[in-house]
């Protein structure tokens, strides 16, 4: 079975100055024309830093994942 690599999820708010950066395995995205919005995803990490991407992703925004070396901002 080959191994699965991790995907770095990362969500940034500049008002506040707040970064966050957790890993994914499984994320499943919908596509609406050329917007993309995560539909389910789990996360792994510190479980403060989980927590407050969770939070991010309910409070709206975008956030950023990393995929073998490319980046995908997706809407929330």
């Amino acid at each position: 079975m080959p191994a699965t690599a991790l995907m770095k999820v990362s969500y940034y708010d500049s008002k506040a100055e707040i970064g966050l950066e957790c890993y994914a395995d499984t994320v499943v995205i919908e596509q609406d024309g050329k917007t993309f919005y995560i539909a389910a995803i789990r996360l792994g990490g510190y479980p403060e830093s989980v927590r407050g991407l969770v939070d991010a992703i309910y409070g709206g925004g975008s956030v950023k994942i990393e995929i073998n070396e490319e980046t995908y901002t997706n809407h929330l």
